[in-house]
């Protein structure tokens, strides 16, 4: 099994993903946006019938007392007004709890998409970078300091495949006794089981020399800029987007969802 994974897709699908899925979150989340815009225009309308309909009643009362108890055409106007008001509030309120339920039926929407989008933006770099890498690898190994590189591998693997079959502590793991460094020597005393184990440890130490070796080289080039194309768009997220910390797991997610669709499905019937 590779260490270095293979990508799912090749830069070029992986880009074409991520242009989708961009576009999907920009529409998802636009979506969202009418609907919270509506829920904070509601909000807003309701407040203010809320606060007139405390003045109206409040100036009832004023022109009552001033009248000495008297309902005059004043008092009754007012009146009028506050019960207005008051039933204006209530169906305001009434269309707010029916918006609610749309909003956090698209902030699910637009969260899965951005989630989505995100995805599809790591995988289009990973792509990248992976590319990048077979085609510099390819072209590195195929001039003359990269077939010396290669050329010296074999000795360094030998002297790491030795080492594992001196290791004391590692092999007593697969019963066996190496304190007279014996070297590939003790291969034929492996068992079936065994053998597989120790080619493993063999090939991740050898891995774990060439990483080390090209390890070295990315600690001295840091900071100069180089890197595998240019990063995605980064779309930072609008107020009326849920906080990821908000959403919970998927099936939390899942269920919730399915809640709002029985909602809103009621709500239209």
């Amino acid at each position: 099994m590779s260490i270095v994974p293979a990508p799912y897709r090749t830069a070029a699908t992986a880009g074409i993903r991520l242009e989708t899925a961009r576009a999907e979150y920009l529409k998802q989340r636009e979506e969202l946006q009418d609907a919270a815009k509506t829920l904070d225009r509601l909000s807003k309308l309701e407040q203010a019938s809320q606060a007139e309909a405390k003045s109206a009643a409040a100036g009832w009362r004023d022109a009552m007392r001033a009248a000495k108890g008297e309902p005059t055409k004043e008092v009754r106007e007012f009146q009028e007004q506050e019960r207005s008001l008051a039933e204006q509030t209530r169906y305001q309120r009434d269309m707010i709890e029916e918006q609610a339920p749309l909003v956090e039926y698209h902030q699910i929407l637009t969260h899965g998409a951005r989630t989505a989008y995100h995805r599809a933006a790591e995988e289009l770099h990973y792509a990248t970078a992976h590319e990048q890498l077979t085609k510099a690898a390819e072209a590195v190994f195929a001039s003359g300091q990269g077939k010396e590189l290669l050329g010296a591998l074999p000795t360094i693997f030998e002297r790491l495949e030795k080492d594992v079959y001196n290791d004391v502590g590692f092999m007593a793991t697969h019963g066996l006794d190496v304190s007279s460094f014996p070297g590939k020597a003790i291969r034929g005393h492996l068992t079936e089981t065994s053998r597989p184990a120790v080619d493993k440890e063999i090939h991740r130490r050898q891995a774990i020399a060439v990483g080390e070796i090209a390890m070295k080289h990315l600690q001295q080039i840091q900071g100069e800029g180089i890197s595998a194309g240019d990063a995605p768009e980064k779309i930072d997220p609008l107020p009326c987007e849920a906080p990821v910390s908000e959403m919970g797991n998927g099936i939390r997610i899942g269920r919730r969802k399915a809640e709002l669709e029985r909602i809103l499905k009621k709500q239209a019937t």
